[in-house]
């Protein structure tokens, strides 16, 4: 059982248009295959099968997947998720499992099935949605699982890292052990391996702590070279300061990738710590100033207690005194009048009729005595949060300043970090290209070498395609040598890019040897003759 996971795609119709219908047909000459729809044929296709989808025809779980996949955002809203992130674009997963062609007579329809359900269960994925498809034109049987990676339930992307891969492999070499026929040896050596370290060490956290002592060791190791190679000027340096550090020799490109991971992770670290500083600096102003802040509403409820507590005794003496007049009829008329000046000032209208009401009505009287108590105390409250406001406001400016101050100082302490590091990252690059320079000419050599054999058989003669063959069977003759002779001298006189310019220095050579007497009677003669 092998298997082979296909590159995440963004198109269901296009891949089981691919899956469900035979492949096109080849190129010329064997060539890559020609573009267009694909054949409506399915020759190669033995069976299909769904999961999840309530059709078992391909061409209707094609568009029930599109549709899921586009209503993800309102299946998150559904199932109470928050639709954050960025938009999946690639909600399409294909991978195939195959069997070893000594293995198809024993396979059917359902075994091939019961394993393809069993993967998707392995990938987590035995909720999606997903077509099998079986093909039968190849020697060794194998089927394609077609996945949504948008769940149905909740429009959640399924994510296939590493681990499940790896749970996948392992999954693939259990099922052949109990199938009985192991037919990946080196798989199966592999887990076997692994099996006998976990026998050695059955432990879990002891296996778990040495992997982790290992993995620390070779961090060390690694922090130690990058700290004996900082500083120096060449690559050359760096290396020898690197293995003085290591116990045993390390190649250049080995080196720079430790010192390229060290140098990532301590840039990591130092902008972690960088903004951490930033916001504990942040946290400690805040927490000074709220002290202050504290202190000076304390201040301030106890300079204003006087007011409010005159203020209550005021409205206590009024009800007292309202109550003394509404025993006599001038005392309730004089209540009356000055009820209706606090509705005439708020309401307008007749005063006459406001004051007859209020006469009548003891309850319109005592409302609009209330209605002025809550004026008096909303002036009070708004005079007293303004001197609030007052004492408050340095505090404030104060605190602004000194976070201005720290944010000035967070951005010097960041643009030095990015100065710094963007040159360490120089350095490294320029370690990179060094090893690359070095490995260029032995490269270089063996391409010239190789071109200049391949020249030596081909050069410029049309007729190399004959002479390549001749070489071949191991036929030398004169003719071949003559039409290379030939095509050499042709090569010699084959103008160059700088024809016009051996032209012109030509015709000034013989314009020179016109204007001498001697030269010019030379000249003639070889014409004449």
């Amino acid at each position: 059982m092998n298997f082979q996971i296909a590159a995440q795609g963004r198109s269901f119709k296009g891949a089981m248009a691919y899956y469900t219908h035979d492949k096109r047909a080849p190129g010329p000459e064997g060539g890559a295959a020609a573009s267009g729809p694909h054949p409506a044929s399915s020759e190669r296709v033995a069976w299909t099968e769904t999961r999840n989808i309530a059709s078992d025809r391909p061409e209707v779980a094609t568009r029930i997947m599109i549709a899921t996949a586009e209503r993800a955002d309102q299946l998150k809203a559904e199932a109470g998720i928050a639709a954050t992130g960025r938009k999946a674009q690639k909600p399409v997963l294909a991978y195939s499992l195959a069997w070893h062609p000594t293995e198809a007579g024993t396979l059917d329809r359902a075994e091939m099935s019961r394993a393809a359900i069993d993967s998707l269960r392995v990938l987590g994925l035995e909720k999606h949605q997903a077509v099998i498809v079986a093909h039968r034109d190849t020697a060794h049987p194998h089927v394609h699982v077609i996945v949504n990676r948008v769940s149905p339930e909740d429009g959640r992307m399924a994510k296939i890292d590493p681990p499940r891969v790896r749970a996948l492999d392992r999954w693939a070499n259990e099922y052949e052990k109990d199938r009985g026929a192991v037919v990946s040896p080196e798989r199966a050596a592999k887990y076997e391996r692994v099996a006998e370290k976990q026998r050695q060490y059955p432990d879990p956290e002891v296996r778990r702590a040495h992997v982790a002592e290992k993995a620390a060791g070779r961090a060390q190791a690694a922090q130690e070279r990058q700290e004996a190679a900082s500083g120096v000027s060449s690559l050359s340096e760096a290396r020898k300061a690197a293995q003085g550090a290591s116990e045993r020799p390390q190649s250049q490109a080995v080196i720079l990738r430790e010192i390229s991971a060290a140098t990532k992770e301590r840039h990591r670290q130092e902008w972690v710590a960088l903004r951490g500083g930033y916001a504990a600096q942040k946290a400690e102003i805040a927490s000074a100033h709220k002290g202050r802040t504290r202190d000076v509403l304390a201040a301030h409820q106890r300079d204003t207690k006087p007011e409010w507590a005159a203020q209550f005794r005021g409205e206590r003496d009024g009800a007292r005194e309202r109550q003394r007049m509404e025993r006599g009829l001038i005392g309730r008329l004089s209540l009356s009048i000055t009820a209706a000046r606090e509705q005439h000032r708020e309401q307008g209208g007749s005063f006459a009729k406001l004051v007859a009401v209020n006469f009548i009505s003891k309850e319109r009287r005592e409302s609009a005595f209330a209605v002025a108590s809550q004026r008096d105390r909303t002036a009070l409250s708004e005079r007293l949060n303004r001197e609030l406001g007052g004492r408050l406001e340095p505090i404030k400016a104060g605190r602004a300043f000194e976070m201005g101050q720290a944010l000035q100082r967070f951005k010097e302490d960041r643009g030095a970090l990015v100065e710094r590091q963007a040159g360490e990252w120089g350095k490294i690059r320029e370690a990179w290209k060094q090893v690359g320079r070095e490995k260029a000419p032995e490269r270089g050599r063996d391409v010239v070498q190789e071109r200049g054999r391949e020249a030596e058989v081909h050069q410029g003669s049309r007729f190399g395609w004959l002479d390549q063959q001749a070489v071949e069977r191991g036929v030398s003759g004169q003719n071949s040598e003559g039409r290379w002779q030939v095509t050499q001298k042709e090569e010699n006189h084959k103008p160059s890019n700088f024809a016009w310019l051996d032209r012109q220095k030509d015709q000034a050579t013989k314009a020179q040897d016109r204007d001498n007497p001697i030269k010019r009677e030379n000249y003639r003669n070889e014409r004449e003759r």
